[in-house]
């Protein structure tokens, strides 16, 4: 019997505990009173909870990998040493402005830049959902464990001792079912003890602080991708300041003959690329996009003419 107890945890989960008592596990008036029980269903079921977290966090980012197929790399592999590449030159400069500017690409960098902005809101939707499937699984979660953190952040080990064992008792009593000598069961009120509770509640305490890190991070992140989309002037400043040495009316001409799409893959290569590098093909999409301008004027007035 001894040894069946040792793993009757593990198997059957049926571990419970009443919340009130004095010490979290044991209660006398725990089988008269079932407000109170709580049910440690979730003990076996932690390695399968933390590798679907573990993928639902990687989920965004294969995603993207498997959109983005490489693309950025392809163009900025070599030209991103703080050494300017031998094989760097004008010409390669013009073609990759003629890539950005060509109208049947257009909805190529679009799309881009409108599946990178899915991949932020799917990382966010992700947080939302292990907040949600937290709280199902462990019975008020947030609320419950945030005393228990707040207690590791205050350096207090007695208050973090019992509220931690709140969501991860360490023992909790069993109605543990047998066949007496009769045929007949006979149910044992036991202890069980739950010995992966010790390292399950200082993960969960780690996720719960890195899950509340993760959603401030990825909401402001996400506030801030959508200013970018509807004001054109935020995205100027931040392509200003990827530059030096050019006119503000430069970068304006740049900025406003681009949608979204143009300008975040124009970003996305600032952060991958020289410097030195980037800045020459700034000063190629400056020429493009003035002889452009100019094509359309001289277009127009024939046109009134």
């Amino acid at each position: 019997m001894a040894a069946s107890l040792l793993n009757f945890g593990y198997v059957i989960e049926l571990g419970s505990f009443d919340r009130h008592a004095l010490t979290v596990g044991v209660g006398n008036d725990y089988l008269n009173s079932k407000t109170d029980r709580i049910y440690v269903r979730y003990y076996q079921w932690v390695g399968i909870i933390l590798v679907t977290l573990a993928f639902l966090f990687y989920l965004p980012a294969l995603t993207w990998k498997l959109w983005e197929d490489g693309r950025m790399e392809s163009i900025c592999s070599d030209f991103g040493s703080p050494l300017i590449s031998p094989n760097w030159n004008g010409i390669e400069a013009i073609r990759i402005v003629k890539y950005l500017r060509q109208k049947n690409h257009k909805i190529i960098h679009r799309m881009y830049a409108y599946r990178f902005l899915f991949c932020e809101i799917l990382n966010f939707g992700v947080v939302l959902a292990s907040i949600f499937g937290l709280d199902v699984i462990f019975s008020d979660f947030w609320t419950e464990y945030s005393k228990a953190v707040g207690a590791v952040l205050a350096m207090n080990s007695t208050v973090w001792l019992q509220q931690s064992s709140r969501i991860f008792p360490k023992m909790a009593k069993c109605n543990y079912n047998l066949y007496g000598p009769s045929g007949s069961v006979e149910t044992r009120d036991t202890l069980c003890l739950l010995p992966l509770n010790i390292v399950n509640e200082k993960i969960f305490a780690f996720i719960w602080l890195w899950i509340i890190f993760i959603f401030t991070i990825s909401a402001m992140n996400l506030i801030y991708k959508f200013i970018l989309i509807i004001n054109c002037h935020i995205r100027l400043k931040i392509l200003q300041s990827q530059t030096y040495d050019r006119k503000f009316s430069d970068i304006r001409l740049i900025t406003y003959n681009a949608d979204f799409g143009q300008w975040f893959f124009l970003y996305q290569m600032s952060q991958n690329i020289n410097p030195a590098i980037f800045n020459e093909i700034i000063n190629e999409l400056i020429k493009y996009d003035r002889e452009f301008r100019y094509e359309e004027k001289d277009s127009g007035d024939e046109q009134t003419i």
